[in-house]
């Protein structure tokens, strides 16, 4: 009975998993291939152990957050309007990346990012939302911008239910913060400090 309910749940988190793969090729009008999946599962797995990094992967990728949408079709008296702008319907991909307000927040990171890289940066959701398709990044900037995405998102989900949206200084402060663990993850791998500073 065990060995069977641990099926069970598998096959249900599979198919959880599937529901979002769908989802998300949907909101970026594209198929996503699952070799890119894959990838970023492997990808949040092995290049750090700091436990908040993974869980923002996991939660981006599964579309963990509570959107009012939902809230509304389990509540007809909650408003289904997104909490920011407070004018279209609050999906999940309206508030990470639709809203007028967060495109103002995306925008500066981008801008940030393109002083610091010296170059621009492709402005679409699969690379800002999901850490996919790097294949327009310099290879030696690939773990740097993975971390930059990040830490945006990190942040940004702190003001998740808010009418606020992060400012620079936050994510700043992220970057430091995550430098430190990176340099931690690497140092308990035993992996030279050349890396590292090639990487930062």
């Amino acid at each position: 009975l065990d060995k069977r309910w641990k099926l069970l749940e598998w096959e249900t988190a599979d198919e959880r998993i599937k529901e979002c793969m769908i989802k998300w090729a949907v909101n970026i009008n594209r198929e996503i291939e699952l070799e890119s999946w894959e990838y970023l599962w492997e990808k949040a797995l092995k290049i750090s152990t700091c436990t908040q990094l993974r869980e923002n992967v996991f939660k981006m990728a599964t579309r963990w957050y509570i959107t009012p949408q939902t809230l509304s079709k389990m509540n007809p008296q909650i408003s289904n309007k997104c909490w920011k702008c407070k004018e279209k319907e609050g999906t999940i991909y309206h508030i990470w990346w639709g809203c007028k307000m967060v495109k103002k927040f995306w925008q500066g990171i981008i801008e940030e990012m393109r002083i610091i890289l010296n170059y621009n940066l492709p402005r679409c959701p699969e690379l800002f939302l999901l850490s996919l398709k790097f294949e327009n990044i310099i290879e030696e900037d690939r773990v740097l911008v993975w971390y930059m995405i990040i830490a945006a998102r990190t942040i940004y989900a702190k003001y998740w239910r808010s009418e606020l949206i992060p400012k620079k200084e936050e994510w700043r402060k992220k970057m430091v913060y995550f430098a430190c663990m990176d340099m931690l993850t690497k140092k308990l791998r035993d992996v030279e400090d050349k890396v590292y500073i090639k990487d930062w």
